[in-house]
């Protein structure tokens, strides 16, 4: 027996702004685009996942499975000025002791 399944969400409905967005001026030469009108959209799309049960696990799952171990750097392959490029970006980065090369 086969069953399926598709729940369809208006998304202009939950992502639809009310206010125009533009370019936000730091100063004559710097500008930058906000996430929605009011810089908070990352934080309201984790606030939808989070409050639906379902999806929070699948995200939860995904992220689980795509970076269980976090990011590796394999550098074996290159040349002596990439493997110190790389050695010097994990120095001045912060990253967990996994992600070493």
């Amino acid at each position: 027996m086969n069953a399926s399944a598709a729940f369809q969400v208006d998304s202009g409905k939950v992502f639809k702004e009310d206010t125009d967005i533009m370019p936000v001026i730091v100063d004559d030469k710097l500008r930058y685009m906000p996430w929605g009108g009011d810089n908070a959209m990352p934080f309201n799309i984790l606030e939808l996942i989070e409050s639906d049960e379902t999806l929070s696990t699948c995200q939860q799952f995904n992220a689980e499975v795509c970076y269980g171990s976090g990011l590796k750097y394999d550098a074996e392959a290159c040349t002596a000025t990439v493997k110190q490029q790389v050695e010097d970006f994990l120095l001045d980065n912060a990253l967990p002791s996994s992600c070493q090369p």
